[in-house]
């Protein structure tokens, strides 16, 4: 009799609360730890048995109109108890947040949410969920609609939707459960029945679950569950999970396309980088540097990856055109606002400015196996203007770009100079209807380029607005493409023409292209150059990969080394790099000759050949076939099985090999020379194969070095040793 009187009276004190205006029982009070956050009470109930090892995830709860106050009590509701519950709290570990409002929800409330979650321990940040009823609802649908991207899932319990559904759009990803009772007469079901037909037409992800014959108080069977409710799916990519707590607890935060984008931090600047799929160090890869718009400035490091980022990091796509994506961030903060300023940079283009430039060409710098010839550059609004910013503060860096409604916001006189970049690959879109960055001034940047016979292609999308980056890489039935000049590759696949494109490298530029007999050349003449003076000169044959008619590919890597300032500034040479399409003969040798003899200030006392693979093949038989022209010779990974060593003999001859290559032919030469005392040297570098090439310009610490006889010269330095042979009048 005792327990039943006492549990009498309990019942009864409970009941007193909540007519006192407790709307929870008092033990689910307790479980909620008042706060209060810059003037805004909150209860906080922690997870059960709480582990800091642990991540949990965070539930926003928001109270309608009945919670509204400052009391820290009003806003626990019905649906608290139910979360509260052990058994509950055990099943679905998590931290629940429910703040107070004396009025509606809105932004500001929404910060301090952020803030107060920023600083509770263990949490699970993409797993941060927002659910309400009534007013709540409303304010769920606001605070999701404020920053979408904050929030894993969200479950508005009678709404309402959106006052107005071209709000849709900005939500359609997050996945969204609502709730309504058909009969509720406080806040009508077509609400949410108006946002719910809108996702559908729009392929969003919200579930809709109607309480047939249920009005206004709904709340806990969105929690609890209730056999009366008929759930509809707005399309193929909601969870279909029925219980509703399983649902809330499955959804996260941040997709796999996100994840992967490594986070760093280069001198200050947040950047993210996608690396290429099934990434092989013994391959060279593109890079594509994309440059988000205003809604992706901050310092978050997350928001700069835009819906183009996840096309570009698709599977199939990844596969088809594996390279790095490289997504810095900018925050636009009034300091570099006023740096932008003061170096004169477009007003347009303050959120990106020179430092971003350098930041990103430092981080590419030291990324391993990239192909400098082929860095992209691309980016959509702010971004397309920072697209534009880039190539007119340093056009040779790039291999191509593409802005995206990128001619600057039509309140601003921004002014874009074409004929910086002229010569640069340009692939610009823009909506014909867009309102933020009118396509005028882009028209009028082709327009320029049309004038100067510049390299821009520019489409149009014809009833399209602001947001088409996305079609810029999938492609659509709108676009109308026009071409500056003839010189605009006409591929009609956006990435099949980007990674079509290939820089020209300062260095092959020090080579002027020309043509002899038919025959392809290259020739980089000496730093400096004094009519007054003689230069040796350094004829330099490619292997089999450079073959071909382009008069390009014949200059390889050695070329390059040969190129540098520094050891043009102490080595002053002419540099003639021929091209075959066939394995080097005396025709070649004769053209060759041909060109030096009409050469300016040649000293021909001190004409070289050298060349790797079957440019070494070839240099062995350019010496045999005139041993008395060239005053020393350079043969790398040359096969020399059919050379007759004694008519080269007395040829200075500096061999180079990798002894995991095929390097008999090298070793029974060398045999040879020694037995006739030949002039020869013979560097092996230990454990390396055939790419050697530039080792023998530049030196490394893995080669031995051998002499056939005492008539060599030991300078160990080859260009020193090089330059240093002269060709007498005759040879014994």
């Amino acid at each position: 009799m005792k327990k039943v009187t006492l549990f009498f009276v309990l019942g009864l004190l409970g009941f007193l609360q909540i007519a006192n205006g407790q709307a929870v029982a008092d033990w689910v009070v307790q479980l909620h730890e008042p706060h209060i956050y810059n003037e805004m009470p909150y209860r906080l109930m922690k997870p059960i048995n709480f582990d800091s090892k642990k991540r949990y995830p965070v539930i926003v709860s928001l109270h309608g109109g009945g919670g509204r106050g400052s009391d820290n009590l009003k806003q626990l509701r019905d649906w608290n108890e139910d979360l509260a519950e052990e058994q509950r709290r055990t099943d679905y570990p998590c931290y629940l947040l429910a703040p107070q409002s004396e009025g509606r929800w809105d932004s500001t409330q929404l910060q301090k949410v952020k803030d107060i979650i920023k600083e509770l321990p263990s949490v699970n940040m993409n797993r941060i969920y927002v659910l309400g009823h009534s007013m709540g609802g409303g304010g769920t649908y606001t605070f999701i609609r404020s920053d979408p991207d904050y929030f894993a899932a969200a479950a508005p319990s009678a709404g309402g939707g959106f006052r107005n559904i071209a709000n849709a759009p900005v939500v359609k990803d997050l996945p969204i459960w609502t709730h309504h009772g058909d009969k509720d007469n406080v806040v009508p079901i077509e609400g949410d029945q108006k946002l719910f037909a809108e996702m559908q037409k729009i392929g969003g992800n919200m579930k809709f679950t109607t309480w047939v014959g249920d009005g206004h108080g709904v709340a806990p069977q969105m929690i609890t569950g209730k056999d009366n409710g008929s759930t509809q799916l707005s399309s193929d990519r909601c969870d279909p999970e029925p219980v509703f707590m399983k649902w809330l607890f499955a959804q996260k935060r941040t997709p796999d396309w996100v994840k992967l984008h490594e986070p760093h931090i280069y001198n200050d600047m947040g950047y993210r980088l996608m690396k290429p799929i099934n990434f092989n160090p013994r391959r060279r890869y593109p890079v594509i540097v994309s440059l988000h718009g205003g809604g992706g400035g901050g310092s978050d490091n997350l928001r700069q990856l835009r819906n183009w980022n996840e096309v570009l990091a698709e599977e199939q796509r990844r596969t088809d055109y594996p390279s790095y994506v490289l997504v810095p961030q900018v925050s636009r903060g009034p300091q570099e606002n006023r740096e932008s300023q003061e170096n004169r940079e477009p007003r347009a283009n303050r959120g990106w400015n020179s430092t971003h430039l350098q930041n990103v060409k430092d981080i590419i710098k030291d990324l391993p196996a990239v192909d400098t010839k082929r860095i992209y550059l691309l980016g959509h609004s702010m971004g397309g203007a920072g697209t534009y910013t880039f190539i007119q503060l340093d056009p040779n860096y790039f291999a191509a770009a593409a802005p995206s409604a990128g001619s600057g916001l039509a309140r601003r006189d921004d002014v874009i100079d074409a004929s910086i970049f002229k010569d640069l690959p340009v692939w610009a879109f823009h909506g014909d209807q867009d309102g933020v960055c009118p396509i005028e001034k882009d028209q009028k940047v082709f327009a320029d380029m049309q004038k100067i016979g510049g390299n821009m292609k520019f489409t149009t999308w014809k009833g399209d607005g602001h947001g088409i980056p996305v079609k810029n890489i999938t492609g659509g039935d709108n676009g109308s493409t026009q071409f500056s000049s003839d010189r605009c590759d006409p591929e009609p696949v956006f990435l099949k023409w980007l990674f079509a494109q290939k820089r020209t490298p300062d260095w092959v530029k020090l080579h002027e292209p020309h043509i002899y007999n038919d025959m392809n050349y290259r020739l980089l003449k000496p730093i400096n150059f004094n009519p007054k003076k003689s230069y040796p000169v350094i004829v330099s044959l490619h292997g089999a990969g450079g073959r071909g008619s382009d008069n390009v590919k014949q200059l390889r890597d050695w070329n390059e080394v040969l190129a540098e300032e520094q050891r043009r500034i102490d080595y002053p040479a002419y540099i003639l790099a021929p091209q075959s399409e066939v394995r080097w003969n005396t025709t070649h040798l004769q053209n060759v000759k041909d060109i030096i003899k009409d050469l300016p200030a040649v000293d021909k006392k001190r004409i070289y050949v050298l060349g790797h693979s079957m440019g070494g093949r070839g240099t062995y038989a350019f010496i045999q076939s005139d041993p008395k022209y060239f005053a020393a010779a350079a043969p790398s990974a040359g096969n020399s099985e059919d050379v007759d060593a004694s008519a080269i003999k007395d040829i200075p001859i500096w061999i180079f090999y990798g002894d995991k290559d095929r390097i008999e032919s090298a070793r029974t030469i060398f045999a040879t020379m020694q037995e006739i005392g030949g002039n020869m040297k013979f560097t092996t570098w230990v454990g390396d194969g055939h790419g050697v090439a530039p080792k023998m310009i530049a030196g490394s610490d893995n080669g031995i070095t051998q002499m056939s006889s005492d008539r060599c010269d030991p300078e160990p330095v080859f260009l020193k040793w090089l330059l240093a042979q002269k060709l007498k009048k005759r040879r014994k």
